[in-house]
């Protein structure tokens, strides 16, 4: 809007006999009372300038040079807001290129400024005083990444991009409560005398490969069976037992999974004990996983003692085995080097007396484990789980000091009082010093495998840090997440927009077992087929599970759990697949062939046979007719056709018809004539040849050893 006119104000020709509203139309003499309404509301207002007596045709060109002078970039309102004369028009004025975010300078531009952590994108363009669009170009321009507006970024980048702006940032961290605590507790320990101090008894971790014997000697030490109880014959929880050697000495043992699947459960079994039993089948030799196993002892810094095991087998080569470890640094002290090598016999309990000894020895002489036996426990979450009855039940090993019944414990993002303590062999106890692997009862949330636990004074406190430790966790996984957009990605041509996606939903029994099967899930990757993780959780599957993937088209899978009779009745409902497996490489099997079939399949051509034109008829409503003999195979109706001429193709396609003898087939077959019909296609000539092939789609496989 303009201007208004008022009608009334206009003053009419004298002696003139036509309407007014004629005379406006035929005169351009006539000068109105034009009241401009820039910066006023519709009801106008005082005019922004003098009129004087212009014309309306003058008034209408003047009008147009304002409103050109506010569009022209540079131009008054160009960049801001204006009130009526030639100074523009109301509202903001954009230049050819809008804002110019790429030139735009922080307001901060040569001074200092304080961000807290963490930090996100949008954080940081709010401290800068800019859009956050304009620090996402930015961020994108000069190669620092893609980022969202909650994309949390690291300090580092932070302080690179303000540089660009010239800002110089200072990033100040809140202390948090738990660092706090934790610099009470290494206070604490610092201040207890050398003389407070006692020997603790050496924890020690079985590794090495599948189905090497490490069970089995912990079987023959203990005098139990549990290899038999363990799915498929191996072991995928990490257990914690006490031994005590002829002697009289007192061990810990940690037995760790051996399948490659189990990694990191390795680990953190190397990084949570003083000595590491490598444990070698004698006829079999050194594996992927024992490789593995070494270097999780070397990076932790724990010394290595090999059992050459399986003794009692007739293939038993220890000679070999010493010579493949040697090439792993490994060289046995008969040899000059620093690492014992016994050779043991899970079966008949050959070497074990002598290598429970020695590891027990070694570690009183070279090791010098000490613990204060009476201050506040600490030490790490070995496994975690949900069972019937008891809640979440966390399996612990203390490291230091003494656990008690009704202590307030830290561990993870769980917290509360210690309700019960169990030994290994499922004794109920009111205490456990120092190296004693326990179950306890009392947390509010699971636990992470290979967390630190401590004892905290205080109820409220403990509380305090479990909900900081929830708060970061859920930022990272909300980062995490918003940081992988595969539309852009595929926008930007760095994924394909066509890869299947298979949504999971995990139950494991365990807490350790659902974070291996998380893992292995993220290592199934293909081009075209991707698994996505959509829940995950222990304990039996629930009907909240079974609705959650019949809304997600997801397939649940029970890992060693149930389901319980609800969630049974919706999945079933709803026709959600329910995976029940009990042993880790079976779920890898079968996660591999669904992502076989996911795959889209190779369409093969197959010849079927050759036809020779010998005649061509015309039709005026079909159109050209061939006359045909099959020179070999045969030709059906759905078949493809090509036609060759001169071993050229000049056409491919389908079959309008097929006959013989006037009748409708299905198929020819060899030295029979026909007469068939090229859909869309008419110039057929008398010696053509046309070749009918059939498609057909072949499974597609996936390279397993990649995967």
């Amino acid at each position: 809007v303009i201007g208004f006119i008022d009608p009334s104000t206009f003053q009419s020709a004298p002696n003139s006999r036509r309407p007014q509203s004629r005379r406006l139309q035929s005169r351009d003499d006539v000068a109105p009372d034009v009241r401009p309404t820039f910066g006023r509301g519709p009801g106008g207002g005082k005019a922004a300038g003098p009129r004087g007596d212009l014309t309306a045709a003058q008034l209408r060109e003047r009008e147009q040079g304002r409103f050109l002078r506010r569009s022209r970039p540079g131009g008054p309102g160009s960049g801001g807001r204006g009130r009526g004369g030639s100074g523009g028009g109301r509202g903001r004025g954009r230049g050819r290129g809008g804002y110019q975010e790429k030139n735009e300078i922080s307001p901060l531009s040569g001074s200092e400024a304080v961000i807290e952590a963490p930090i996100t994108v949008g954080k940081l363009a709010e401290t800068l005083k800019l859009k956050s669009s304009v620090v996402q170009k930015m961020a994108m321009e000069r190669g620092y990444g893609m980022f969202t507006l909650n994309t949390i970024i690291d300090e580092d980048t932070a302080v690179l991009l303000a540089g660009e702006y010239d800002v110089e940032m200072e990033v100040r961290r809140e202390v948090s409560a738990e660092e706090e605590h934790l610099d009470v507790v290494r206070s604490k320990r610092s201040e207890i005398e050398e003389s407070e101090l006692v020997d603790r008894a050496p924890t020690v971790a079985f590794l090495g490969h599948v189905d090497h014997g490490k069970t089995t000697l912990i079987d023959k030490i203990r005098e139990t069976s549990i290899a038999d109880g363990e799915a498929g014959g191996i072991t995928q929880h990490i257990a914690a037992y006490q031994v005590v050697t002829e002697a009289g000495h007192t061990l810990s043992v940690i037995d760790t999974p051996g399948h490659a699947a189990f990694t990191q459960m390795r680990a953190r079994g190397a990084n949570a004990v003083d000595v590491v039993i490598l444990v070698v089948a004698g006829d079999d030799g050194v594996k992927p996983s024992t490789e593995e196993a070494v270097a999780h002892a070397k990076v932790a810094g724990t010394p290595i003692v090999v059992a050459i095991n399986k003794k009692d087998k007739p293939g038993f080569n220890p000679a070999q085995v010493i010579q493949q470890l040697m090439g792993l640094e490994l060289v046995p002290e008969q040899y000059g080097g620093k690492t014992a090598m016994f050779e043991t016999s899970g079966m008949t309990g050959e070497g074990l007396d002598e290598l429970l000894e020695h590891v027990f020895l070694m570690a009183e002489a070279e090791l010098g484990l000490k613990a204060h036996p009476h201050g506040p426990a600490s030490g790490v979450v070995l496994e975690a789980e949900i069972q019937q009855g008891r809640g979440i039940v966390a399996q612990l090993l203390v490291q230091d000091g003494t656990l008690n019944k009704g202590d307030v414990i830290l561990a993870g993002e769980g917290y509360g009082k210690v309700k019960s303590i169990q030994d290994h062999n499922g004794r109920t106890i009111t205490e456990a010093g120092p190296s004693t692997p326990v179950a306890v009862t009392g947390l509010d949330a699971l636990p992470g495998v290979g967390d630190e636990f401590f004892v905290i004074d205080q109820l409220a406190k403990a509380k305090e840090i479990a909900q900081e430790r929830e708060r970061t966790n859920r930022a990272m996984a909300l980062a995490e997440a918003a940081g992988h957009n595969r539309a852009l990605d595929a926008l930007l041509g760095k994924a394909p927009s066509n890869t299947s996606i298979i949504n999971l939903i995990v139950r494991g029994d365990v807490q350790g077992s659902v974070e291996v099967i998380k893992n292995e899930i993220s290592k199934l990757k293909h081009e075209e087929v991707e698994f996505k993780l959509v829940h995950s959780g222990v304990g039996p599957i629930t009907e909240s599970d079974a609705t959650l993937a019949a809304t997600s088209d997801a397939t649940l899978i029970a890992f060693n759990v149930g389901v319980n009779g609800k969630a049974r009745q919706e999945a079933k409902q709803a026709k959600v697949p329910i995976l029940r497996v009990n042993v880790i490489y079976e779920l890898l099997d079968t996660l591999r062939d669904m992502m076989e079939g996911a795959l889209a399949p190779d369409l093969q051509e197959e010849v079927v046979g050759h036809v020779e034109i010998k005649r061509i008829f015309k039709s005026s409503r079909i159109g050209a007719i061939a006359g045909c003999v099959v020179l070999d195979g045969t030709i059906a109706r759905n078949n493809r056709v090509r036609l060759l001429r001169d071993d050229k193709v000049v056409y491919q396609g389908d079959l309008a018809s097929l006959k013989r003898e006037a009748e409708d087939v299905r198929e020819v077959r060899e030295g029979f004539e026909c007469g068939l019909v090229l859909r869309d296609y008419r110039d057929i000539k008398e010696g053509d040849i046309v070749e009918a092939y059939a498609v057909k789609e072949v499974k597609r496989t996936l390279d397993r050893s990649a995967l």
